[in-house]
């Protein structure tokens, strides 16, 4: 498989000549001294999985669509809610055990597990309203590889408008005119 020399510290490192295949594999490590004994070490068991994970799909919301019911509230605002938006249910497909995370930017909205079936579902808050979200899912592999679906574009259009002059961002007079 691999033959290395130890260093002064008692270390050494190997690289296989010719790649592992995909699987489980016992290794046994095994030392030579000068005079030409050898002894074997402990066996150890590795497996090698380079397989990526299956690309995920987002099948709801589906693209395109307008999501409405959505309470808009003011981030501190009568409603005293401390944030604004509204709470959006996605449920997809992807490979059996793969860790899903549901991102719209760089912002994880929410993650699930795919399911025996195949299937995931999760719940994330979406902070702003009135204007279109891309999200798209992220599968994670047991073996850390990622794979990500097509992404997904949709409108929040919440029960109930922003206030005029929120977030304020002109003259106080302006505000205090609401």
């Amino acid at each position: 498989m691999c033959t290395a020399t130890v260093d002064t510290s008692g270390e050494w490192t190997c690289t296989p000549t010719t790649a592992l295949a995909d699987g489980q594999h016992t290794i046994l490590p095994t030392t030579r001294d000068a005079a030409g004994n050898t002894t074997d070490g402990d066996p150890i068991t590795i497996t090698i999985d380079t397989v990526p994970p299956t690309t995920p799909v987002i099948t709801s919301p589906a693209d395109g669509t307008t999501l409405t019911g959505c309470r808009w509230s003011r981030p501190n605002g009568p409603e005293r809610t401390g944030r604004g938006g509204c709470t959006v249910s996605f449920a997809g497909t992807g490979g059996v055990g793969d860790r899903i995370a549901v991102v719209e930017g760089r912002r994880v909205v929410c993650s699930a597990t795919v399911h025996a079936d195949g299937d995931w579902t999760c719940r994330g808050r979406v902070a702003d309203t009135h204007r279109s979200h891309t999200f798209v899912a992220v599968a994670t592999g047991r073996n850390g590889a990622t794979a990500q679906s097509e992404p997904v574009t949709v409108t929040i259009a919440s029960r109930h408008r922003p206030y005029k002059g929120w977030p304020h961002t002109g003259p106080r007079e302006a505000a205090s005119a609401l």
